[in-house]
């Protein structure tokens, strides 16, 4: 292995970070690397002065994590790096302990290696605002709300309102995450919709996260295929200008519906990567995944309608 040591990432190391991104080849706008430096936990291998490698974890609640931006430089590659980071990382936290991912066609032979199996497939897909709704958008026997809300995070919401927000997410998609969601306050232009009249009545809500013309649109937790397209249709309205995104896992509810959903309403898919987990009781032990399938607790919730995004799902 090449020579270097593991050490904790900060804001300080920013360039390093972002010089890893570019060779990679990874779209990162500055607000989403400052949500990742402000909610997750970095670790970098680092020879000299130079930032050869880095991986991220993001608290999803109840000892469960996701893992992101596992990068390392091209020249550093093959080394065992990413393998070692991954360990490092990993071990890190408290056990038991479930990690997910969203594997690269290059990550993957890795991630497989080290016990991490197949739990889902995550569909990309873009929306150009010249893209005019179609029928299977509309929401049946009804238009979009005139009860939905759209709040500017412009404006600070109360704490008592993130935390209902992350009550909800908590019990429609099995993820708890108040800090995080609370830090998407500091994203500019940033929009939350929600299915009701107020943030504390809604039953579904969408994230809105505009940066460089493009849009994230999620995560979008919502009852229903319904509610999650009045969401969406809201969203639009409010970023219609910017290309939009969506990240849609496809387990444990009718996929090709919702997706057909999303077409009518002018998304496309651009790339379909596969989701992983891996289950750990105790530290530095080998995987708890039983051969040939995933833990049902590991699965994504059935109405979990969009990824917050390819980082911390």
């Amino acid at each position: 292995m090449i020579d270097g040591r593991i050490r904790t990432l900060s804001a300080a190391d920013s360039p390093g970070i972002i010089r890893l991104l570019q060779l990679a080849e990874w779209i990162v706008d500055w607000p989403r690397l400052q949500l990742y430096l402000d909610t997750g936990t970095w670790y970098g291998w680092v020879d000299g002065g130079s930032l050869l490698g880095m991986i991220t974890l993001f608290p999803r609640g109840e000892g469960r994590w996701s893992i992101g931006n596992v990068i390392v430089h091209p020249n550093a590659r093959r080394q065992g790096i990413a393998r070692t980071l991954l360990e490092f990382a990993m071990n890190s936290v408290s056990a038991p302990a479930t990690f997910e991912l969203i594997a690269t066609e290059f990550g993957y032979p890795l991630y497989r290696q080290i016990g991490f199996v197949d739990c889902d497939s995550v569909v990309r897909l873009s929306r150009d605002p010249a893209d005019k709704p179609g029928l299977l958008g509309r929401i049946r026997n009804r238009r979009v709300s005139s009860a939905a809300f759209g709040a500017a995070l412009s404006q600070p919401l109360p704490a008592s309102h993130w935390a209902h927000l992350a009550s909800l997410e908590q019990t429609l998609c099995g993820v708890y995450r108040p800090q995080i969601l609370r830090a998407v306050q500091r994203w500019p232009n940033a929009w939350l919709v929600g299915d009701s009249d107020s943030v504390t009545n809604a039953s579904g809500f969408c994230l809105c996260l505009p940066a460089d013309g493009r849009v994230r649109l999620g995560p979008i937790v919502a009852q229903d295929e319904d509610t999650a397209v009045e969401l969406v249709q809201h969203a639009l309205e409010l970023t219609g200008s910017n290309t939009a995104f969506i990240d849609v896992p496809t387990a444990d509810r009718d996929a090709n519906a919702w997706l057909k959903r999303l077409a009518g309403m002018g998304f496309r898919a651009i790339r379909t990567s596969p989701a992983m987990v891996l289950h750990r009781v105790r530290l530095q032990e080998s995987p708890a995944n039983p051969p040939g399938g995933t833990p049902a607790d590991s699965r994504p919730a059935d109405r979990r309608f969009g990824l917050f995004d390819p980082a911390m799902l």
